[in-house]
């Protein structure tokens, strides 16, 4: 099973790679795909470059019109490097598909994004996997969830934790569960409470759109049953 770690803006620009022919145009437009949703009157957004790895080779700056569109300019296009548009809308990290480069003047990429919805009756959980391994200290436990969201508006912000900070579903957890652990390893994204853990990632319509993994130890001095 594939962990999905979603990708952050970098606080500073990297280099562009100085032997690349500056020149290129890569165009495109916001498309807020919810339904009856509008398009913002202008929103930043940030063209990254990546090499096959995903490793960050550039990232150039810009604002959407009214219409939704937008546009870089002299771009550095090199074959093998991968270019994909970012943007933030209602607190939200939004990004294109990568796209490659394979010749010409320029790309056309469009920016999807989605309205938002504190309404949770659309996620479902398609898979979830359970591991048990026998450890020195304990039995140790690897909970596997796979979400979906059935909806056309991205989940967020459906209970308010006890700091008041918001976040989108909560899972129990065994009262005796210790050295607790998640994947993808994000210290801003979960959040443990008594009993409990809650995920404050939004998760954004599509199938099998959102992945976490939560492991912990339980104790092996008293008998255990699972169910």
């Amino acid at each position: 099973v594939v962990i999905y770690i979603p990708a952050k803006a970098q606080d500073q620009t990297p280099p562009v790679n100085p032997q690349a022919a500056p020149g290129g145009v890569v165009t495109g437009a916001v498309i807020n795909r919810s339904k009856d949703a509008e398009i913002p009157q202008s929103l930043d957004v940030m063209l990254h470059v990546v090499d096959q790895s995903y490793a960050e080779k550039g990232m150039l700056h810009g604002k959407s019109l009214p219409d939704g569109s937008f546009k870089f300019e002299e771009v550095p296009l090199e074959n093998g490097l991968l270019y994909a548009v970012m943007g933030i809308y209602q607190g939200i990290a939004y990004y294109s598909d990568p796209v490659p480069y394979e010749g010409g003047a320029g790309l056309k990429i469009d920016l999807p994004i989605y309205a938002s919805t504190h309404d949770l009756s659309q996620a479902q959980v398609n898979q979830m996997h359970v591991f048990f391994n026998f450890a020195q200290d304990g039995l140790e436990v690897k909970q596997i969830f796979i979400f979906s969201n059935q909806g056309d508006r991205t989940i967020t912000g459906t209970l308010m934790l006890e700091d008041n900070r918001p976040a989108t579903v909560k899972f129990p957890l065994p009262p005796d569960a210790n050295f607790i652990f998640f994947e993808p390893n994000d210290s801003t994204r979960f959040v443990k409470l008594t009993v409990v853990f809650a995920d404050t990632a939004p998760l954004l319509p599509g199938e099998r759109s959102g992945q976490l993994m939560v492991s912990y130890l339980l104790p092996a001095s008293k008998q255990l049953s699972y169910s």
